[in-house]
């Protein structure tokens, strides 16, 4: 049975806490601003392929594990990613939310190399 929070939204466990709580604080060092709120679109909320490449980075280290790219594109608020990364994806026997298809081998591709271009850009 799910525990629901306020707003009928399923309440997080502590190891989603403890996901939120490092995604914003990666967020607040790479674009010196708070950390967005936890239903905060990454994309509305200013970030871009550079800078989501870059906190996927910083984020992969503070955790020391990987984290896919093309998790911020599938999970695009804190919530979410912190939910995936907390427990991946147990509500699809697929990649990618339930209910959305997933990101096929050539969004991927592409999607791998606009990051690496962007973070060439920041060396």
């Amino acid at each position: 049975m799910e525990v629901l929070g306020r707003e009928g939204k399923r309440a997080m466990d502590a190891a989603e806490r403890s996901m939120v709580e490092a995604v914003r604080a990666v967020w607040a060092e790479r674009t010196g601003n708070p950390g967005p709120d936890v239903e905060d679109n990454f994309f509305e909320i200013g970030g871009t392929s550079r800078l989501i490449a870059s906190v996927r980075l910083a984020l992969a280290a503070r955790l020391e594990r990987e984290v896919p790219l093309v998790a911020f594109y599938r999970y695009q608020n804190v919530r979410a990613l912190a939910r995936y990364l907390a427990h991946g994806d147990a509500d699809s026997d697929q990649p990618g939310e339930k209910g959305r298809p997933a990101v096929d081998g050539r969004r991927q591709r592409e999607l791998r190399v606009a990051a690496r271009a962007a973070l060439r850009k920041v060396d």
